[in-house]
């Protein structure tokens, strides 16, 4: 069975790994893959991040702007 792990930082960029002391995470990444090719989206918001990893589109392609969902009953949000 092949599995995936995705660690979800809001707001880290590729360059701040690798930083820090994180004995897990590194034996992680030194037996599977990783991408240093991503990028975080400024202001970090995680519904929003969470939107663009599940649709691979960019914030300003899925529409959702941040936490808040605003939902239309009848005519009036």
């Amino acid at each position: 069975m092949r599995r995936a792990l995705l660690i979800v930082c809001d707001g880290l960029g590729s360059d701040w790994l690798g930083r820090g002391y994180t004995p897990a995470i590194d034996g992680l990444l030194a037996s599977g893959r990783r991408s240093a090719d991503h990028r975080a989206v400024f202001p970090s918001v995680t519904r929003v991040s969470a939107a663009s990893i599940a649709t691979g589109c960019y914030p300003g392609s899925h529409g959702l702007q941040g936490n808040q969902v605003a939902l239309l009953e009848g005519d009036r949000w």
